[in-house]
């Protein structure tokens, strides 16, 4: 009974840091270009955010709920940050009631405990107001049921109801993000072998042949009930152009898929520090693997199995790229996290209590760290906000116009940040799936057209690149009034700035 105590702490310490963890690195008003791309598509009608979506490159399904979960509030922005503990949740329920059960106690607690504090997780995929933690969730929970239905385990949910949800978490997945549907096609393709393999075994038994139908019943459902939006994603991956945003590969990004899992807050080489001493604990436990008995080396399938499909991702992802166009990036990665975790979760079970330890105290300590530096970006973010609401209240009136030389990082964030001031850019460089800011954001004519020449206005430019210094914006000369101190933001791996300046439609 005591023992049982004992162990019930470890996982009620692990969930309330957790939550803590997650809502210290979501207290910074600072977003990013595509979470400016979430608040704003949001704001539109339901059949609007999947019309928009469409224009753009991901599935709706994300937007769709996190609107219905924001509705009370309006899309508050602190509203759409909390949404991101459903997913949070929903990683700590599989580790304690799926991944304790299938793997045992140990597995359990690393796979809730890395759910939170491998560093690309706290960094990247939780505090984020985008898709990639959900879809990691949808993903992981997928290949979990898959493996409820490999290892026969009804005690924990009766076949039905697995091959239910089986389904239930891919399609979601499918619906979320791209990368996610890879993975959990590849997870069907682990599940067609491991059922081939067993059904060998059985010699054909009847009971595997049902589930073989079942795994056919679930496929075929899927492609039914996913063929719309793949027309969808068959246009947009046509419709790519050669200077889409995403780069070539290269050696460099190779190496960053490898390194992204050690991601944080703090320098590259904090990360590699890291990811050194639980490779040297790694290779250690490796070299005494065949000491171990083979029960402690029953987990090997699943994390072969889960590796197949983590790695699978990325390398269809790559292949497509070098063999088509670019359509990978590393930020793509965040979906097959979940499995990685399992993965690591189930080997740190089996190592020797005194290495479990060491890596406990290495990563919580990393951790910690990787927060304390996330905690004075958010205060120096606060105080750049501020001042810069401030210069605003002080200089921006019901005629100020905000323009933007072309697109780029600074036009989504400061579309939802000055949404009462109209915002616009030169015509040529509107994209469909801008109609996400709309009708915050607008085309140069199209302003004009509804509310007259914007040299008529108290035309302020966000300078993203030269304009303070040419005085120049649309290819046309403006008269230079006055711009604003640089207000510096703390990205997540860099530190960016902006200037406000005030141009006149009269020429020099």
């Amino acid at each position: 009974m005591l023992k049982e105590k004992k162990s019930d702490y470890k996982w009620i310490l692990i969930w309330v840091s957790g939550i803590l963890c997650l809502m210290i690195t979501s207290w910074n008003p600072y977003i990013q270009y595509d979470e400016a791309y979430t608040l704003a598509l949001i704001q539109h009608k339901w059949s609007d955010v999947v019309r928009i979506t469409a224009l753009d490159v991901h599935p709706p399904f994300y937007y769709l709920l996190v609107k219905l979960f924001t509705l009370p509030f309006q899309g508050n922005m602190w509203a759409v940050r909390a949404f991101n503990l459903l997913p949070l949740m929903g990683m700590f329920f599989n580790g304690y009631w799926i991944v304790r059960r299938l793997w045992g106690e140990q597995t359990g607690l690393w796979f809730s405990f890395l759910s939170v504090f491998l560093p690309a997780n706290m960094t990247y995929l939780l505090p984020e107001m985008r898709m990639y933690g959900l879809a990691s969730h949808l993903v992981v929970s997928t290949y979990l049921m898959g493996c409820i239905l490999t290892k026969e385990r009804w005690d924990i949910l009766s076949e039905k109801k697995t091959w239910c949800l089986f389904w239930i978490f891919g399609i979601l997945a499918a619906y979320t993000q791209y990368y996610a549907l890879i993975a959990v096609a590849l997870v069907y393709i682990w599940m067609a072998a491991a059922m081939l393999f067993r059904a060998r075994a059985l010699r054909e038994s009847f009971l595997w042949g049902a589930r073989c139908r079942a795994w056919c019943i679930s496929v075929v459902c899927s492609i039914l009930v996913y063929f719309p939006w793949l027309l969808v994603l068959l246009r947009q991956f046509g419709e790519v152009k050669e200077d889409y945003w995403i780069p070539p590969i290269t050696i460099a990004n190779g190496l960053s898929y490898v390194l992204f899992p050690i991601y944080s807050f703090m320098p590259v080489v904090a990360g590699l520090l890291l990811a050194g001493i639980v490779f040297l604990l790694v290779v250690l436990e490796l070299i005494n693997v065949r000491k171990k008995e083979a029960a402690e080396r029953k987990d090997w399938k699943t994390i072969g199995s889960g590796l197949f499909v983590y790695i699978g991702m990325i390398a269809v992802g790559v292949v497509v790229s070098v063999t088509i166009r670019p359509v990978f990036s590393v930020r793509y990665v965040k979906c097959g996290l979940g499995i990685l975790v399992l993965c690591l979760s189930c080997f740190f079970a089996n190592m020797a209590r005194k290495k479990q330890l060491v890596l406990l105290v290495v990563l919580g300590l990393f951790a910690l760290v990787n927060l304390t530096v996330s905690v004075g970006k958010s205060v120096k973010n606060f105080k750049a906000y501020e001042a810069m609401q401030a210069y605003a209240e002080e200089h921006f009136d019901q005629n100020t116009v905000l323009a933007f030389e072309e697109d780029g990082h600074y036009m989504g964030i400061f579309s939802h940040w000055f949404r009462k001031y109209p915002c616009v850019i030169p015509d040529e460089h509107w994209k469909d799936e801008y109609q996400a800011f709309s009708p915050a954001l607008m085309m140069r004519s199209d302003y004009e057209r509804e509310y007259g020449s914007l040299r008529e206005k108290e035309f302020w430019t966000v300078d993203i690149g030269n304009v303070c210094l040419y005085h120049e914006w649309n290819r046309e000369t403006w008269q230079y009034l006055e711009h604003s101190e640089p207000f510096v933001f703390c990205d997540q791996t860099e530190q960016l700035q902006c200037v406000f300046t005030h141009l006149s439609g009269a020429s020099q």
